[in-house]
């Protein structure tokens, strides 16, 4: 070892220290893919607060709570059955945040097969379900509803491809966090 003051060990020029002062690439890729994955999941809760909002009226309908009478009349149409399971993926997302906190492989899993399940599907289906109305309206400008004056075909698919570029996202950075949280297999020589 070479101190300071002293001289070099003999067969160094001094350039070997690169290894010593370099962070390892899975805690640079995992502290990377948190942060993309932690943006991810607060866009994703948004887009639940909002499918929150979307739904309110059909739920309170369905409760039949006399006391919230003035929600039942906003101009919304039914929900459709995509929507109330892809508001589940809302579940997925918070397991995905608790994942993060403690490097846990188990729950980031967790988050990939809720995303799959009550995210993407939901997500696919939405856009088969919607596909004959979006076609009425692109080629004879025909809605067969409206939500808050819009047509309500137009901003479903946009909330489906703004959902659709979440969960892909959130699933690649989630794959990639399993990677670098992995631990590597030890050579045998």
């Amino acid at each position: 070892m070479a101190s300071m003051t002293g001289g070099r060990p003999a067969g160094s020029d001094g350039s070997d220290f690169w290894h010593r002062e370099s962070i390892a690439w899975q805690h640079k890729q995992s502290c990377i893919n948190k942060s993309r994955l932690k943006f991810d999941i607060v866009i994703h809760s948004m887009l639940s607060i909002l499918m929150f909002v979307r739904l309110l009226p059909c739920l309170v309908a369905f409760l039949g709570t006399s006391s919230l009478e003035s929600i039942r009349k906003w101009d919304v149409p039914n929900a459709r059955p995509w929507e109330y399971i892809w508001f589940i993926s809302s579940l997925s997302a918070y397991l995905g945040w608790k994942a993060m906190a403690k490097n846990d492989i188990i729950l980031i899993k967790q988050y990939i097969i809720g995303g799959v399940v009550f995210g993407v599907l939901p997500v696919l289906y939405g856009f088969v379900d919607q596909g004959d109305d979006f076609y009425d309206y692109i080629m004879n400008k025909q809605q067969s509803s409206k939500m808050l004056g819009f047509p309500a075909v137009l901003i479903w698919f946009m909330f489906l491809a703004i959902s659709a570029q979440i969960h892909g996202l959130g699933l690649y950075f989630s794959i990639q966090l399993i990677r670098a949280w992995k631990p590597r297999k030890k050579k045998t020589k």
